[in-house]
């Protein structure tokens, strides 16, 4: 026979200590001590190896003392945490009721069925599992926090709020925040991270929780503030080193250098190099004029997604302003294959392929390329100009002469003093005289 008293709340709390000992104890206080016979050293054993986290192990000599005693609740029970423990969720479950149908009023066996629903990520199952869990044992706060988290899952925030009422526990602030948050509820998100935070206001989790729900809702000052004092907290908070990164970003030009120096920061922290991630280091440093420390994080950008038109776009124009023009062709016509965004990106990877093959004094070629980029924008000054600059280059002065007196007549009058403009009107005075002689 098994002795057992303790609540679920009080055997919980034990049983997820970080020390083998106190795990041990909680264990056999939770499951009793079986009377002196053969199944002794079995379970001595297994409760050996479970408290040292063995659950493989425990586990052999739970299913060899089930052979013996096959309708023994606790044994399932504690099967059933061993494979929960091993990531065996759906073996966790079936030894959960199992347990089950030996004691159904067992408010520890309902919580260890929830936790295995929920890790099959069947929610609706988890919730009916803790709620039955906090029937039995009203005083199970483990339960019902693992209930918040299975409604949040479920996107059943008004029922949350009923749950938890006027007092909800700091844990259940923390989770029902960020649940708003990734739910895009920001306001909700903004009010319960400010609870939490008042209610401990040196606990990192709140700040950082208050932090996230600042940037979403766009209050980058705010942000900021609390970014930067938990970076003083944590120097090897990598979350918060990316997030300060952004925040950086948002104060323009005079914030990039750090923005670049955080985001480097956080790759050092996680190994995390995403193609996006590393791309913006790139924007970083194109925006700062520093084009071949972009052209490197371009390419690294495009080594890790090699399919993005957006980057291999970027990383062409890098290199053009690098002067490496064949290289630079390269990525522009890889980015023009790629593209299937909108039209406007695709007028301006059809303008930068015909400016590099103009720098490279192919004239001709550059010819097609402004003419696709009109067909897909008729109105885009940009390149009629440099298409009457192509014809020019080319010789072919009546159609240069057309181009520029089509681009002089389409510009808005705000861009009448534009040095392109002016250029435009006195080349073509010049070729008016050359026609002339």
């Amino acid at each position: 026979m098994f002795v057992n008293n303790m609540s679920l709340s009080c055997s919980l709390s034990l049983i997820h200590t970080s020390k083998q000992r106190a795990l041990k104890i909680a264990v056999v206080l939770l499951l009793g001590t079986p009377q002196q016979g053969p199944a002794q050293g079995f379970y001595e054993r297994a409760i050996e190896h479970f408290a040292a986290g063995e659950y493989r192990s425990a586990l052999s000599f739970f299913d060899s003392l089930l052979t013996q005693q096959p309708g023994n609740h606790r044994f399932h029970y504690l099967g059933g945490l061993c494979r929960y423990y091993m990531a065996d969720y759906q073996g966790s479950a079936k030894a959960m009721e199992a347990a089950l149908r030996g004691d159904s009023l067992s408010s520890q066996y309902h919580f260890g069925l929830g936790r295995a629903y929920a890790a099959l990520n069947l929610f609706p199952a988890a919730r009916v599992a803790f709620e039955n869990a906090i029937r039995l044992d009203t005083n199970a706060a483990v339960a019902r926090l693992e209930l918040v988290r299975v409604l949040c899952m479920m996107k059943q925030f008004d029922e949350v709020k009923h749950l938890l009422g006027l007092t909800p526990t700091f844990d259940e602030l923390l989770v029902v925040g960020k649940a708003l948050l990734g739910a895009g509820k920001l306001q909700e998100a903004l009010e319960y991270g400010t609870r939490a935070v008042s209610m401990d206001s040196t606990t990192f989790s709140s700040r950082l929780l208050l932090a996230d729900a600042y940037f979403a809702a766009q209050q980058y000052d705010d942000a900021f503030a609390l970014y930067a004092s938990l970076m003083m907290e944590d120097q090897d908070a990598a979350h918060v080193a990316r997030k300060l990164a952004f925040c950086y970003e948002k104060q323009g030009s005079r914030g990039i250098p750090v923005a670049i120096l955080m985001m480097q920061k956080y790759m050092r922290l996680t190994g995390d190099t995403t193609a996006t991630d590393l791309a913006r280091i790139g924007s970083w440093f194109y925006a700062r004029r520093h084009f071949d420390s972009s052209a490197v994080y371009y390419a690294l950008a495009a080594a890790r997604d090699s399919t993005s038109a957006e980057v291999r776009y970027n990383y062409g124009l890098a290199l053009f302003r690098l002067g490496k023009l064949r290289d630079a062709e390269r990525e522009l016509r890889t980015a023009e294959q790629l593209s299937t965004s909108a039209m406007k990106f695709q007028v301006s990877i059809a303008n930068t392929i015909a400016a590099v093959l103009l720098q490279r004094k192919a004239p001709s070629q550059a010819i097609q390329y402004y003419q696709k980029a009109l067909r897909m924008d008729p109105a885009n000054h940009e390149a009629m100009y440099e298409l009457a600059v192509s014809y020019d280059r080319s010789r072919k002065q009546t159609q240069a002469i057309r181009w520029y007196k089509k681009f002089l007549n389409s510009v808005p009058p705000r861009r009448q003093d534009d040095e392109m403009v002016e250029n435009a009107r006195a080349r073509l005075e010049e070729l008016g005289r050359l026609g002339n002689r």
